[in-house]
């Protein structure tokens, strides 16, 4: 693989320290919550991936932390849609109930991290 073909080759992206803290993510998510990730890792590479092709650096100017927020939104609204879906087709159980609802809070949770990063850099002066 050429150097511009390697990952953050033609970016300020931090591979080596993306890759620590996807271990890290991982490692916590099946240690303190009890939830196997297996291909979060791959499927965030991938999509740091397509977002280094599509902008470059320009990730740098734009506020990362709204955008995360505005994901975290989508997943609750994904979920909410899912869980209507599935019991209008009757496959709704319990245990696919709960996890559904489970990834909602935890995207709720992601949020309100979120916002009190948000809150903490207008503080400082950042967006």
């Amino acid at each position: 693989m050429s150097a511009a073909a390697k990952p953050g080759a033609g970016t300020s992206r931090n591979v080596r320290l993306e890759d620590r803290l996807l271990d890290v993510i991982e490692r916590r998510a099946r240690e303190r919550l009890k939830i196997e990730v297996r291909d979060i890792a791959t499927a965030t590479r991938h999509r740091l991936s397509m977002g280094e092709r599509r902008f470059g650096d320009r990730f740098l100017s734009r506020n990362n932390t709204a955008e995360a927020r505005e994901e975290a939104a989508d997943l609750v609204a994904y979920v909410l849609l899912e869980l209507q879906r599935l019991e209008r087709d009757n496959r709704l159980t319990d245990a696919v109930r709960d996890d559904l609802l489970r990834a909602a809070v935890f995207a709720a949770a992601a949020d309100g991290c979120l916002r009190r990063v948000a809150k903490a850099l207008r503080r400082k002066g950042g967006p």
